[in-house]
């Protein structure tokens, strides 16, 4: 556990110098800035030290900072930044909306042509159901060779005699 504070305010101070140095300020002036002594902020920034709750207050004010960012390295570093992101995802999340009615829409469209179809081919389907009295000449047909070429002959001649209506259908 004390490693692990350690760490942290090594990490927060360097973190500090890397903000003062952006900055172009001397210690001195980052410590007046913060309203804290040049030598209880050389500590912070040295990693000895961990800033206090005031410190930490103003260091949130002055440069926008995120707690997150300074503590746990995590997220956007300053308010602005996650503001931003969170507008950003926003904006994302009410793209992805809009992708997702379109889709829905063209999911909706493809279902009710597919029903359509669907309804379509049971309505021909229903149409070359059979007679009774077909199947069973079918049937006859097959058990009797004799009748399939009879019907067969009639058939042929009936469509050499009436070439019109054939070709009509």
């Amino acid at each position: 556990m004390e490693s692990f504070k350690r760490n942290m305010s090594r990490e927060i101070g360097l973190k500090l110098k890397k903000l003062r140095e952006q900055e172009g300020w001397s210690k001195t002036e980052m410590a007046s800035r913060l309203g804290v002594t040049p030598s209880g902020y050389g500590k912070n920034e040295k990693g000895v030290n961990t800033p206090g709750i005031v410190t930490l207050q103003r260091l949130r004010e002055r440069f926008d900072l995120t707690m997150d960012w300074l503590f746990f390295d995590e997220g956007p570093r300053t308010r602005q930044e996650k503001k931003k992101r969170e507008t950003q995802l926003e904006q994302e999340l009410e793209e992805l909306k809009r992708e997702l009615a379109a889709q829905r829409e063209a999911y909706e469209q493809v279902l009710e042509e597919k029903t359509r179809q669907d309804k379509e081919w049971q309505e021909k389907a229903a149409a070359l159901e059979l007679k009774p009295e077909v199947k069973e000449l079918l049937e006859q047909m097959v058990r009797i060779p004799m009748l399939y070429y009879q019907i067969m002959l009639s058939y042929q001649k009936f469509k050499v005699e009436n070439k019109e209506l054939v070709e009509m259908s």
